[in-house]
C-alpha cells in the first residue's frame, strides 16, 4: 500500500461513522458501505469459491493468467467484512501483482464465538498450502 493509500485509509477511519464498540448489525452495514464506496475496477473478475471448505471469493484483474494467487484475509476484528465486502481491495491487489486474490470468509463474532474465525483461517490456509 502506498503512502497516499495508507493516509487515506487513515483519514478514512479518523472520520467515518464506524464505532467497533457499537452495535455490530449497524457497524457491518456501516464498514460494508465504507468497503463498497469505490467503484470496483470493470475488469474485475470474481468467482464465489471455497477453499477448505471455507466460503471464498477469487479476484482476478484482465484476461491473462495470474503469475501467483494471494491469500487475503479481511479486515474487522473478527466482528465484521466479509470476503465479497473485500472484492475492491483484492482488484487493487491483484492488478499491480498480476496475482488471484482469494478472499476468504471466515466465520464472524458473535455468532461465531473464537476460535471460529481462526479455525476457518487455519483451514483456508491449510488448503491453500495442498496440506
Amino acid at each position: 500500500m502506498s503512502q497516499d493509500q495508507m493516509d487515506s485509509v487513515t483519514e478514512m477511519l479518523h472520520h467515518s461513522p464506524l464505532d467497533l464498540g457499537g452495535d455490530v448489525d449497524k457497524q457491518r452495514v456501516i464498514f460494508s458501505e465504507m468497503m463498497n464506496a469505490s467503484p470496483v475496477a470493470p475488469d474485475a473478475l470474481t468467482e464465489k469459491i471455497e477453499i477448505g471448505g471455507i466460503p471464498a471469493v477469487s479476484v482476478r484483474v484482465g484476461q491473462g493468467e495470474p503469475a501467483v494467487t494471494i491469500l487475503h484475509f479481511h479486515g474487522g476484528v473478527y466482528a465484521i467484512g466479509s470476503g465479497e465486502d473485500s472484492v475492491g481491495l483484492a482488484a487493487d491487489i491483484a492488478r499491480p501483482s498480476n496475482a488471484r486474490v482469494i478472499a476468504v470468509d471466515y466465520r464472524l463474532s458473535p455468532e461465531s464465538p473464537y476460535p471460529a474465525a481462526t479455525d476457518d483461517a487455519l483451514a483456508a490456509y491449510r488448503a491453500f498450502l495442498g496440506r
